[in-house]
C-alpha cells in the first residue's frame, strides 16, 4: 500500500496516510479480520453515501458476522447539521432530522447505522445535546481507528473523503490497547468528557513520540500548548499543514 510518507522512530514506524490511502488500508485490514479480532472506529461526521465510506460499511458488517468485535462511535454532529451545513441551535429541537424538510437525509444515516447494528456492530452515538443547545459546543473531533494492533488517528471522518486530510498511525499493541480502551469508554459513557475526565491526555508512544488528546475543557488544550511551544522553539524552519487556516 502506497503511503504518503513514513518516518522511522524507535521502536515504532509512524506513517502518514492520505485520505484515500487511509481508507484503502482500513478496508483491507477490516476485511482480513477473523473471529476474535477487534475493530474500533470513531468519527465526528458520518455520510453513508460517500464513495469510500460506502465501501467500508459492508466490511464492518461482514466482520461482525464473523464474530469480530466491532465498535463504531459517531458524534451527534452527524444528526445536527443538514446537507447545507445549517445547524440546529438554541430552542431548536434535536435532532434536526425531526423536521420534515430534512428528515430524508437523516433517515439514510439512521438506516445505515441500524443496518450495522443488525449485523452485530456496536454503534454508539456520542455527545448528544439537550434540546436547548449551542450546536458547535460539545462536539468531539476525535477521529480514530483500531484494527487489532494497528492504530490510526488524525483528521479523516467517515464523510467528505474528497477533502484534503491525513491520518497518522502505527502498529503496536500498547498504543492500540490504549486507543481501543479510550474508544470503548467514550462509546459506553456516550460522552468524551465523561469517559476521559477533565485533564488533557499525553500518552507516550515511545521515547520521541507522544499522542496528545484534548478532552474538551474550555480554555485548556495540550495540543495548542504544544503547538505554541514547537513554534517558539524553532530555530531554522517551521512547516504548518492545516485544512482550515486558523483565524
Amino acid at each position: 500500500m502506497q503511503k504518503y510518507v513514513t518516518v522511522g522512530f524507535m521502536p515504532e514506524r509512524i506513517s502518514f496516510y492520505k485520505q484515500a490511502d487511509y481508507f484503502d488500508d482500513l478496508i483491507e485490514r477490516v476485511s482480513s479480520t477473523e473471529t476474535g479480532d477487534r475493530i474500533a472506529i470513531a468519527t465526528m461526521a458520518f455520510d453513508p453515501g460517500d464513495p469510500l465510506v460506502k465501501k467500508l460499511l459492508p466490511e464492518l458488517g461482514a466482520a461482525a458476522r464473523r464474530s469480530v468485535e466491532v465498535l463504531l462511535a459517531v458524534d451527534a454532529y452527524a444528526f445536527m447539521f443538514d446537507e447545507a451545513y445549517r445547524p440546529t441551535g438554541p430552542l431548536v429541537p434535536y435532532p434536526l432530522g425531526s423536521k420534515a424538510s430534512t428528515r430524508p437525509q437523516f433517515e439514510k444515516k439512521t438506516a445505515a447505522l441500524n443496518g450495522l447494528r443488525d449485523e452485530g456492530v456496536v454503534v454508539a452515538q456520542t455527545n448528544t445535546p439537550s434540546k436547548l443547545h449551542l450546536p458547535y459546543a460539545g462536539r468531539s473531533h476525535i477521529k480514530a481507528a483500531v484494527v487489532n494492533d494497528a492504530w490510526r488517528v488524525g483528521g479523516c471522518n467517515l464523510a467528505d473523503t474528497d477533502n484534503l486530510d491525513l491520518m497518522v498511525g502505527g502498529e503496536d499493541a500498547a498504543t492500540a490497547d490504549f486507543l481501543h480502551e479510550a474508544l470503548e469508554k467514550i462509546a459506553s459513557k456516550g460522552s468524551v468528557r465523561k469517559a476521559l475526565g477533565k485533564d488533557d491526555i499525553v500518552y507516550p508512544i515511545d521515547n520521541t513520540t507522544e499522542l496528545l488528546i484534548d478532552v474538551g475543557v474550555p480554555g485548556q488544550s495540550v495540543i495548542y500548548d504544544r503547538g505554541i511551544s514547537t513554534i517558539d522553539s524553532a530555530h531554522d524552519w517551521l512547516a504548518v499543514a492545516c485544512q482550515f487556516f486558523p483565524s
